[in-house]
Protein backbone atom coordinates (compact mmCIF):
# COMPACT_ATOMS: atom_id res chain seq x y z
CA UNK A 1 0.00 0.00 0.00
CA UNK A 2 2.65 2.51 1.12
CA UNK A 3 4.72 2.17 -2.38
CA UNK A 4 1.20 2.55 -4.53
CA UNK A 5 0.81 6.13 -2.52
CA UNK A 6 4.59 6.65 -3.75
CA UNK A 7 4.31 5.86 -7.10
CA UNK A 8 1.16 7.93 -7.34
CA UNK A 9 3.02 11.10 -5.55
CA UNK A 10 5.61 10.84 -8.05
CA UNK A 11 3.33 10.59 -11.54
CA UNK A 12 1.64 13.95 -9.78
CA UNK A 13 5.38 15.63 -9.16
CA UNK A 14 5.92 14.64 -12.56
CA UNK A 15 3.02 16.12 -14.32
CA UNK A 16 3.19 19.01 -11.89
CA UNK A 17 6.84 19.76 -13.39
CA UNK A 18 5.70 19.19 -16.94
CA UNK A 19 2.86 21.55 -16.54
CA UNK A 20 5.74 24.54 -14.99
CA UNK A 21 8.06 23.75 -17.68
CA UNK A 22 5.40 24.29 -20.25
CA UNK A 23 4.13 27.59 -18.43
CA UNK A 24 7.82 28.46 -18.73
CA UNK A 25 8.08 28.23 -22.61
CA UNK A 26 4.51 29.91 -23.34
CA UNK A 27 5.75 33.04 -20.88
CA UNK A 28 9.23 32.89 -22.72
CA UNK A 29 7.17 32.52 -26.22
CA UNK A 30 4.98 35.56 -25.08
CA UNK A 31 8.01 37.50 -23.87
CA UNK A 32 10.78 36.52 -27.21
CA UNK A 33 7.88 38.12 -29.51
CA UNK A 34 7.14 41.25 -27.99
CA UNK A 35 10.37 41.96 -28.10
CA UNK A 36 10.73 41.17 -31.65
CA UNK A 37 7.45 42.94 -32.68
CA UNK A 38 8.93 46.08 -30.81
CA UNK A 39 12.45 45.83 -32.47
CA UNK A 40 11.45 45.41 -35.66
CA UNK A 41 8.57 48.16 -35.83
CA UNK A 42 10.18 51.48 -35.60
CA UNK A 43 12.57 50.02 -38.74
CA UNK A 44 9.45 49.27 -40.60
CA UNK A 45 7.78 52.55 -39.71
CA UNK A 46 10.94 54.49 -40.60
CA UNK A 47 11.49 52.82 -43.58
CA UNK A 48 7.87 53.07 -45.45
CA UNK A 49 7.63 56.66 -44.40
CA UNK A 50 10.80 57.19 -45.95
CA UNK A 51 9.48 55.61 -49.00
CA UNK A 52 6.23 57.65 -48.81
CA UNK A 53 7.99 60.66 -48.72
CA UNK A 54 9.83 60.53 -51.81
CA UNK A 55 7.21 59.17 -53.54
CA UNK A 56 4.32 60.98 -52.27
CA UNK A 57 1.64 58.09 -52.08
CA UNK A 58 -0.04 56.67 -49.06
CA UNK A 59 -1.17 53.68 -50.58
CA UNK A 60 2.95 52.86 -51.15
CA UNK A 61 3.19 53.52 -47.23
CA UNK A 62 0.79 50.71 -46.40
CA UNK A 63 2.33 48.54 -48.84
CA UNK A 64 6.02 48.76 -47.72
CA UNK A 65 4.99 48.79 -43.68
CA UNK A 66 3.04 45.25 -44.67
CA UNK A 67 6.04 43.69 -46.52
CA UNK A 68 8.86 44.82 -44.42
CA UNK A 69 6.76 42.96 -41.32
CA UNK A 70 5.52 40.10 -43.11
CA UNK A 71 9.45 39.48 -43.73
CA UNK A 72 11.21 40.43 -40.36
CA UNK A 73 8.20 38.58 -38.39
CA UNK A 74 7.24 35.11 -40.61
CA UNK A 75 7.11 33.29 -37.23
CA UNK A 76 3.73 35.04 -36.94
CA UNK A 77 0.48 33.44 -37.74
CA UNK A 78 -0.97 36.88 -38.60
CA UNK A 79 0.07 40.75 -38.90
CA UNK A 80 -2.26 43.52 -38.97
CA UNK A 81 -1.42 47.45 -39.96
CA UNK A 82 -3.65 50.47 -39.26
CA UNK A 83 -2.62 53.17 -40.30
CA UNK A 84 -3.63 55.84 -37.17
CA UNK A 85 -2.70 58.86 -38.80
CA UNK A 86 -0.06 60.36 -41.93
CA UNK A 87 1.54 63.83 -43.26
CA UNK A 88 4.10 63.11 -46.20
CA UNK A 89 4.50 66.51 -45.90
CA UNK A 90 5.21 67.11 -41.93
CA UNK A 91 6.88 63.31 -42.35
CA UNK A 92 4.51 61.91 -39.47
CA UNK A 93 3.71 58.11 -39.66
CA UNK A 94 1.73 56.86 -36.81
CA UNK A 95 0.85 52.62 -36.93
CA UNK A 96 -0.87 50.64 -34.51
CA UNK A 97 0.03 46.73 -35.57
CA UNK A 98 -1.45 43.99 -34.17
CA UNK A 99 0.68 40.67 -34.66
CA UNK A 100 -1.35 37.26 -33.68
CA UNK A 101 0.43 33.35 -32.81
CA UNK A 102 0.08 30.39 -31.12
CA UNK A 103 1.58 29.02 -28.18
CA UNK A 104 2.72 25.31 -27.88
CA UNK A 105 -0.28 24.48 -25.73
CA UNK A 106 -2.68 26.08 -28.47
CA UNK A 107 -3.63 28.82 -27.01
CA UNK A 108 -4.10 32.21 -29.41
CA UNK A 109 -2.09 35.32 -28.52
CA UNK A 110 -2.11 38.95 -29.94
CA UNK A 111 0.83 41.34 -29.05
CA UNK A 112 -0.91 45.29 -30.42
CA UNK A 113 1.72 47.78 -30.42
CA UNK A 114 1.74 51.45 -31.30
CA UNK A 115 4.21 53.23 -33.12
CA UNK A 116 4.94 56.51 -34.56
CA UNK A 117 7.97 58.23 -36.27
CA UNK A 118 8.57 62.19 -37.12
CA UNK A 119 11.32 62.66 -39.48
CA UNK A 120 12.40 65.82 -40.35
CA UNK A 121 13.26 67.01 -43.53
CA UNK A 122 16.81 68.29 -44.48
CA UNK A 123 17.16 71.55 -45.56
CA UNK A 124 19.67 72.83 -48.02
CA UNK A 125 21.49 76.22 -46.11
CA UNK A 126 22.90 78.00 -49.28
CA UNK A 127 26.23 80.03 -48.44
CA UNK A 128 25.99 83.76 -48.55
Amino acid sequence: MRGTKNITLGIIAVFMMIYVVLIGLDFYTTQSNKLRVERVLPRSVEHALKVGMETGDKAQVQKVLTEELESALSNADSIRTKILAVDLQKGILSVETSVDYHLLNGKKRAITTEKTVIMEKEIPIEPR
